[in-house]
């Protein structure tokens, strides 16, 4: 019987699925991270099935984004709301996965778009983005 949906005994994985054979054929199964981008649609019930590979065994982590870019790993404060809405959906939605990480890299330019220097404002909002998502996800039956 398979461990717990989302565990996994070891500290190494892989990012995004593809390689894991190789972890399945050395039979360590370590983790998965899988990236999606979910966007801030609060209407959007869409999901993801993860159990593919929680059922064999591999630790399952999922990261989730507003977007990418200019888009932002999460949404202007405006749409915190919206965002926390739609990650809750997905999370409702999503089967074989336990554990989330919302957006990515605060301090990497790249992905954000509040400006090239801020940090203090990168992690403010990511703290208000994740009390909203926080309480979003938890008023769910997918806790």
């Amino acid at each position: 019987m398979p461990r717990a949906l989302f565990d996994s005994p070891y500290i190494f994985g892989l990012h995004d699925p593809g390689g894991e054979h190789l972890m399945a054929q050395a039979n360590r199964r370590g983790w998965i991270v899988f990236t999606v981008e979910v966007g801030s649609d609060p209407n959007n019930f869409g999901g993801f099935d993860f159990t593919p590979w929680a059922d064999q065994d591999f630790g399952i982590l999922c990261r989730i984004n507003n977007g990418y870019g200019s888009a932002g790993t999460i949404p202007y404060s405006s749409q915190y709301a919206n965002f926390a809405r739609r990650v809750a959906n997905f999370v409702a939605a999503s089967r074989g996965c336990k554990l989330w990480i919302i957006g990515n890299e605060i301090n990497n330019q790249q992905w954000n778009y509040m400006g090239p220097t801020d940090l203090t404002a990168y992690v403010r909002a990511y703290q208000k983005a994740f009390r909203v998502i926080y309480t979003a996800i938890k008023s769910t039956n997918a806790n």
